[in-house]
């Protein structure tokens, strides 16, 4: 983009005469969209740095996260566990329990 702006403003510049008041012109806005342009280079340069950074930042956060909440989910997960084999061995029981109920009475 920069460049395909430059080419033009030079074309133009070349196609006009180098003694018309709108050479100087196109000269001029030629200089200022040169300028411009490596304004916005440098500043996307220099912002590189402090993006990446955050970025970082940002996962290193993330995985903090995540070791934090570690310990309290593998709890979670052996309390359902727990709670699964203690509701299988209810359900057992009563089930041996019944049965018995069933032929006592047979």
């Amino acid at each position: 983009m920069r460049a395909a702006l430059i080419a033009l403003l030079s074309l133009t510049a070349i196609a006009c005469s180098k003694e018309s008041a709108s050479d100087q012109h196109l000269k001029a806005a030629g200089a200022e969209a040169k300028a411009a342009v490596s304004d916005v280079g440098k500043a996307v340069n220099d912002s590189v740095p402090a993006i990446k950074e955050a970025g970082a930042k940002i996962g290193d956060g993330i995985k903090d996260a995540g070791n934090q909440a570690a310990p309290d989910v593998k709890a979670a997960g052996r309390d359902i566990k727990n709670a699964a084999h203690k509701a299988g061995d209810e359900i057992k029981s009563s089930t041996e329990k019944a049965k018995e109920k069933v032929q006592d009475k047979g």
